[in-house]
Order: C-alpha cells, then structure tokens, then sequence
C-alpha cells in the first residue's frame, strides 16, 4: 500500500492521477448493486459521482487504507460542499 499524503483541494484530479498511476478502475460489484437495492428499499437516495467511485475502488485495489479512504473522502466532501475547515487552537 502507498503512503498518501492527503491534500485539501484539487481531491478529483489528486485521485483521477492517483488511480492513473496504480492502473485502477472503477468496476461495479456485485456488493454495490447490493448496496444500491438496500437503499432503495430505505426510501433514500445516494448517488456517487465518478471520483467517489474511485476512492472506493482505490482502497478496494489496496492502493489506500481505510484510513486514507475516509480522509480522502472527507476532504473531497469538504471541497465539494465548499467547507472551510476550522482551525483549532
């Protein structure tokens, strides 16, 4: 497994050229169909976007941890939704 150092921003071209250079795709699971179906049956909607597929499939691949994964996925959720991390004291 690679050490990633995790940036703040820039997170979709830091995982696209991340994923490059290990030759991962994004391949639909059985489990993700699983996944999809389960929530449906919960009245709720969830839909990925390309880059988010790719961080799942990056850990999947064992290119990142779980750990790396969840800070990958915060930083680009924090992005996306335009978050400003606050700084503590």
């Amino acid at each position: 497994m690679a050490v990633v150092d995790v940036p703040k921003s820039g997170l979709a071209d830091f995982v696209a050229n991340l994923a490059r250079r290990h030759n991962v795709r994004y391949v639909r699971s059985a489990n993700d169909e699983l996944a999809d179906v389960a929530t449906r049956l919960a009245d709720d909607v969830v839909v990925t976007d390309e880059t988010e597929d790719l961080i799942v499939e990056l850990k999947r691949s064992h290119v990142i941890d779980s750990s790396t994964m969840v800070s990958i996925l915060g930083n680009y959720f924090d992005e996306k939704k335009h978050v400003r991390s606050v700084q503590r004291l």
